[in-house]
């Protein structure tokens, strides 16, 4: 019975210690913002009905904000978000979540349904994103657009 206590006890310290060690700070954005990514309706034949649909199709936030792509696309293998501007990009955002830089276009791997990849906007500006949409080895693609509005 004392071994118990003694492992219980020690558990219970290193979960407190685990929990204290963990930073609870909220992350540095005024807001964040979602955007769904939904795909199309495959047939019998592995024709798709309805394209992918962005919502919103053009999102607009303040300048720090923190945007998210949720793949939401349940009748595709996955989605890929890219940006052609991808240095352009790079140097106005920050704690990338999902994206790289790949050949001079910052971009996702590919997102499985109910994944989601954010990026934290520092810039003002406009700019305009890919997603890919991978289905029964065809690739969709559709765009959207990020309006940044300074303070």
């Amino acid at each position: 019975m004392q071994k118990r206590t003694i492992i219980v006890t020690v558990l219970l310290f290193l979960v407190s210690t685990m929990l204290a060690a963990v930073d609870h700070r909220p992350a540095n954005a005024e807001e964040s913002q979602l955007i769904r990514i939904f795909g199309g309706v495959a047939t019998g034949a592995g024709e798709l009905t309805k394209p992918i649909r962005l919502e919103p199709p053009t999102l607009t936030v303040s300048k720090g904000a923190v945007v998210v792509w949720l793949n939401w696309a349940r009748t595709v293998e996955c989605v890929k978000v890219s940006f052609q501007e991808g240095k352009k990009c790079d140097d106005v955002t920050d704690a990338p979540t999902g994206f790289e830089m790949t050949g001079g276009c910052y971009v996702t791997s590919w997102i499985t349904f109910g994944g989601t990849s954010s990026l934290r906007f520092t810039d003002p500006g406009t700019y305009t994103y890919t997603v890919e949409a991978k289905s029964g080895g065809e690739i969709r693609k559709t765009t959207g657009r990020i309006l940044v509005k300074g303070d």
